[in-house]
């Protein structure tokens, strides 16, 4: 076996199998066109009429989720406001991501926190906070900044835009 065999060989291996368990279970670093949420978007984006508005529901099955799945969102974002300019647009966070958006994570999700802050003004964007998961977690309404909005049930919440029509668009990074 020649040398660069051998290298392909001790890769392929032993070196490979050794790293797999290190190597990242978050698909965000696929395409865009890879995930379930592009297809729902690109619909939204592609049907006759505007809709009433948009809700992503958010669910991550870490602290750091939304910020892996922030980019894929922004684009979102953009591309339904590029598409309908008045369109309402919210974001309903439910899972482990909720541990980011309180006011103690700032410092560790810096980027995070000042990107939403950015599209909340920018878009605008509503966000909200799953106040039982919260609740679940020992984080109240106070532990949030008052640009993010607590809500009591994101399950309530996600139905009281149901009945206004708004169309879900959902986004989970598990």
């Amino acid at each position: 076996m020649t040398a660069p065999a051998r290298l392909s060989h001790l890769l392929a291996t032993i070196i490979l199998p050794l790293l797999l368990p290190f190597a990242t279970t978050a698909n965000d670093a696929l395409p865009d066109e890879f995930h379930p949420d592009y297809e729902e978007v690109r619909a939204i984006l592609n049907g006759d009429e505007e809709p009433m508005g948009v809700m992503f529901m958010i669910r991550g099955a870490h602290e750091q989720a939304l910020e892996d799945m922030l980019p894929r969102l922004q684009r979102h974002l953009r591309a339904l406001r590029a598409r309908h300019p008045r369109l309402h647009l919210v974001a309903i966070a439910y899972g482990e991501e909720v541990r980011a958006l309180a006011t103690a994570a700032r410092d560790r999700h810096p980027a995070l926190h000042a990107t939403l802050e950015r599209l909340i003004a920018d878009l605008p964007l509503d966000v909200h906070v799953c106040g039982a998961f919260a609740a679940g977690i020992d984080l109240s309404p106070d532990d949030f900044p008052p640009h993010f909005d607590v809500v009591p049930s994101s399950t309530a919440q996600y139905e009281a835009y149901r009945a206004l029509d708004y169309l879900p668009v959902m986004m989970a990074n598990d």
